[in-house]
């Protein structure tokens, strides 16, 4: 398991847009790696009242916006038409041959605390970003938009709410990609009584999700404090454990199955976990547990799940021209994404 901190994400703030890139993009160069298996973009965005990206293009990706606050709006050259996508919903897109859309935080209303400042007026924007890529090219385009009310509510009971999957399984949004992708969410944990005040706080229940053999996972904290844990499935003590912090995240790949230890001190941005890994897990399944930290300030935690097959199958058997063609569509998406709306 390899802790990626929060500080090490790239950044980009201009037009009223902060960004956070855990991965490359545009100009910036992740010394962490472009991808982790299937999963090439990951970024966090706080977009202004009115601000917003800009119409640019899109193909052979999954394209998926996570409502984090706030109102997206979205137009494409899918559909035609304008969508709002709030709190709890996620919004999909097969790019596969090619579109282009445009999104924009619905609330310029300028009511929203921006002190006067046309980049910020209105109420902000949060969301996260993922680009991940397909199993097969040169798809038909596909739209889809799809409500999670537990997760609306910021409680998905324990459980980890499968969000998108290759499937479609439990009520989820079937794509283009061998990846499954979860989300979890606590309420801040209610204040002890006076008399248990001293006492040590109860663990929540920690939310559990099987990988199996030869898979990968990228867990992503958006908010809070979390214990990550990893096992086999078989039963036994805990493989490795980290703690992360608002906006780290831990790589655990197919072949983790080593010792690890530490983590973050709860605050952000400051993950540790043992150097040594074992390479022994690629063919055994395996369980992770992810539960808010006992002792963490009380405050609501949510976290980002992607399950991962392999990648190199699929792109070891395209031809150096189609190879070369994603990668340049792929910049040119980069790119012209990074252009901002008025």
């Amino acid at each position: 398991m390899e802790i990626r901190p929060a500080a090490a994400r790239g950044c980009s703030c201009s037009s009223g847009i902060h960004a956070r890139f855990s991965f490359d993009f545009g100009e910036w160069t992740s010394p962490l790696g472009a991808s982790f298996g299937a999963l090439r973009v990951l970024n966090e965005d706080r977009i202004g009242g009115g601000r917003g990206f800009a119409t640019h293009g899109h193909s052979d990706y999954e394209i998926i916006s996570l409502v984090l606050a706030g109102t997206v709006r979205h137009v494409d050259s899918l559909t035609g038409r304008a969508t709002r996508c709030s709190r709890g919903e996620v919004q999909y897109t097969c790019a596969g041959t090619g579109i282009e859309h445009s999104e924009h935080n619905d609330d310029d209303d300028g009511d929203g605390g921006g002190g006067g400042d046309s980049d910020t007026d209105g109420r902000e924007l949060h969301l996260m970003q993922v680009w991940l890529r397909p199993h097969t090219l040169r798809l038909p385009p596909r739209y889809e938009v799809r409500a999670f009310r537990d997760w609306a509510a910021g409680d998905t009971g324990g459980a980890l709410r499968l969000l998108l999957s290759a499937e479609g399984a439990r009520g989820s949004i079937r794509m283009s990609a061998d990846a499954s992708v979860l989300v979890g969410a606590w309420p801040p944990p209610p204040p002890p009584p006076p008399p248990a005040a001293a006492a040590a706080q109860a663990p929540a229940p920690a939310a559990e999700w099987q990988l199996e053999a030869g898979r990968s996972a990228y867990v992503h904290l958006i908010a809070g404090s979390a214990r990550v844990s990893l096992a086999a499935a078989a039963g036994g003590d805990d493989l490795a454990v980290v703690t992360l912090g608002t906006g780290d995240a831990v790589a655990v790949a197919a072949s983790d199955g080593g010792k690890g230890g530490g983590g973050s001190d709860g605050g952000g941005g400051g993950g540790t976990s043992d150097a040594a890994v074992a390479h022994s897990g690629a063919g055994v399944a395996r369980v992770l547990r992810i539960a808010p930290a006992v002792g963490a300030r009380p405050a609501a935690t949510e976290v980002l799940v992607f399950d991962l097959g392999s990648t190199e199958q699929h792109w070891q058997a395209l031809s150096v021209e189609q190879k070369f063609a994603a990668f340049l569509a792929a910049h040119e998406a980069q790119r012209s994404s990074l252009v901002r709306g008025l």
